[in-house]
């Protein structure tokens, strides 16, 4: 019989290691995935907004350009890109059909007829030692393809000593979070070594962020984790006087971590790492049942009936945690009820093969006391629940240290990014129609005096591509002789005469969030009035937070039944008397913390 239970341990870790090492599955560390619902509408607008925002890594030079190209010409191209909008590939497109594109101040113009005006401008330009024109002058005479560009300059920095520039994780790599975090520890080594007194470079954004919370996490975690087992030790030590109860009692935790995981593995599609933070919980349950055995001296009915009931009173509130619909607590559920459970089997199956003898040894306690420390733990108690307030803030989870604070500061100031960022998914049947909402939003917006970003500012649709097309052919029919001095009749002609090709919009990956829907980045710290039907505001960080309320309410409303089951179940083992004498000392417990 003895061979017969290794023989079923041997086969149970063996399958275990089986699904852990060859079936398939995601780890998900994406806490906006963790938090949000899938069952939402925007479900995936957010996923897809937050991860852009989680490959940026925003850098700041305080150095000039020189330092700038030196820092950039080490990344690794392989992993980063630089800059997520880059016009440079698109100047062919523009100078193809430079009569497409329109700067607002210029289309406001032509539009008014105000002729005189964009010959001044351009005679201006033309004699300005600053002044850049991208193509020929004879090509472009009012730099329209010119001031189209300086329009849509996304970074004007004001600070002439600062620069900055955007490193993008190229996410089709597939790269994993430890992967990452060791690249951006090269970046941080890189900054070290090229920064000094007078010349800084500062490192921001979500990866950067990341980066230092996850360090900083996993220390502190390790030093509770230590400190805990060294606990676990002198505790077994001061009772027991030996360490050979440790290893049955590790061994039957890990096989209920391990039988966890694995019905996590098999249950859901994505494994949530959170969820092994949460569910270390069923290591100090899981020592409860081993002391149990341990501390018991007759091992008869009384006490396997005894430890079935306390198995089952602490499973039931894990239990009806999957009732929440949360995926995070739901996998919670299944991996602590299904832990606990083979934790409660181990010891039950295993620990009577184990012969240890241990000297009896009886706590004493003092009553008095007792009552004392428990009259002050209550005290201090009703004290903090009046002082009790629930934040639903995102900001509450995570305060930045004063080094990154300050390194976001700098760069939304020489950036202007005085307001805080906000999105616009526009969807349409084809890209067209997309495109034309855009520029309807952009016209609301700019009434509303809100600036925005989106990819008709880049390429605008057909539409208005025809309409500015009509709109600098009038110009050069009413205005173009005014430049008989600077160019020959033959090049007043020819523009004149000028047919232009309509230029159907490349998809610019940083603006598309699928095939059918883009996304408009606006800057506002006031709300956004939206006319447009195919349109939609996206709040990633007010839409989190309200799911966050309404798991707070979920939990609060959970909560009583949890109670109202295990007293229940313990009042029918015990009696309702006895029942509420055993269920008030973990519901004070729970009181005071």
């Amino acid at each position: 019989m003895k061979k017969f239970k290794f023989i079923i341990l041997f086969v149970f870790f063996f399958i275990c290691f089986y699904i852990t090492f060859f079936i398939k599955g995601n780890f998900e560390t994406n806490l906006v995935r963790t938090i949000l619902p899938q069952s939402i509408s925007d479900y995936e607008n957010i996923i897809s907004i937050a991860n852009k925002s989680s490959a940026v890594i925003k850098v700041v030079f305080e150095g000039g350009e020189n330092q700038k190209e030196e820092f950039l010409s080490k990344i690794d191209k392989n992993i980063f890109d630089v800059n997520n909008i880059d016009i440079s590939k698109f100047i062919d497109l523009y100078k193809k059909s430079r009569g497409n594109y329109l700067s607002p101040d210029d289309r406001k113009l032509l539009k008014n007829k105000e002729y005189d005006a964009i010959y001044k401008n351009a005679i201006e330009q033309l004699y300005s030692p600053i002044s850049i024109q991208l193509i020929p002058f004879e090509n472009d005479p009012y730099f329209l393809l010119s001031n189209f560009l300086q329009s849509n300059n996304i970074s004007p920095n004001e600070n002439t000593d600062k620069t900055s520039a955007e490193l993008i994780i190229k996410q089709e790599n597939g790269l994993s979070p430890d992967v990452i975090n060791k690249q951006i520890a090269k970046l941080i080594k890189l900054q070290n070594k090229l920064q000094n007194e007078n010349e800084k470079i500062y490192l921001s954004g979500i990866p950067i962020h990341s980066y230092y919370t996850s360090r900083n996490a996993i220390l502190s975690i390790n030093i509770i984790t230590i400190l805990s087992l060294l606990l676990i030790l002198i505790i077994t030590y001061l009772y027991f006087k030996s360490f050979k109860i440790l290893f049955p009692i590790l061994i039957s935790i890990l096989t209920g971590i391990l039988t966890g995981f694995c019905a996590v593995k098999l249950c859901f599609q994505n494994f949530q790492v959170v969820t092994l933070l949460f569910s270390t919980a069923i290591i100090g349950l899981g020592l409860d049942y081993s002391y149990h055995f341990f501390f018991c001296e007759d091992k008869n009915k009384t006490f396997v009936k005894n430890l079935t009931y306390s198995m089952f009173t602490t499973i039931i509130p894990f239990f009806l945690l999957y009732l929440t619909g949360i995926e995070l607590l739901k996998q919670i559920a299944v991996f602590s009820v299904f832990g606990l459970v083979t934790i409660y089997f181990f010891v039950l199956v295993y620990y009577p093969e184990i012969k240890i003898s241990f000297p009896k040894k009886y706590i004493q306690t003092n009553s008095k006391r007792l009552k004392i420390v428990l009259c002050i733990i209550c005290l201090i108690s009703l004290c903090g629940y009046f002082k009790l307030n629930f934040s639903d803030s995102l900001e509450a989870f995570y305060v930045p240290n004063k080094k990154l604070m300050e390194a976001e500061r700098i760069y939304n100031q020489i950036n202007g990014f005085k307001n805080k960022i906000q999105f616009i998914a526009v969807q349409g049947i084809n890209d067209e129609q997309r495109l034309q909402t855009e520029e309807e939003i952009i016209l609301d917006l700019k009434n509303q005096n809100i600036d925005c970003i989106s990819q008709s500012m880049f390429f605008p649709s057909e539409k208005r591509q025809k309409e500015n097309i009509k709109l600098v052919l009038d110009l050069y029919k009413n205005n173009l002789n005014k430049f008989r001095e600077y160019l020959s009749q033959k090049q007043i002609n020819t523009l004149k005469s000028e047919k232009t090709e309509l230029i159907k919009a490349p998809k610019i990956n940083e603006f598309m969030l699928d095939k059918n829907t883009s996304i408009m980045y606006v800057y506002s710290s006031n709300p956004i009035v939206l006319k447009a039907k195919d349109a939609k505001i996206i709040n990633v960080k007010d839409d989190i937070e309200k799911y966050l309320k309404e798991y707070r309410y979920n939990l609060f409303k959970i909560f009583p039944v949890m109670l109202i089951a295990v007293f229940v179940l313990l009042s029918l083992i015990y009696g309702i008397k006895r029942g509420l004498k055993i269920l008030l000392p973990p519901f004070i417990g729970m009181f005071a913390s």
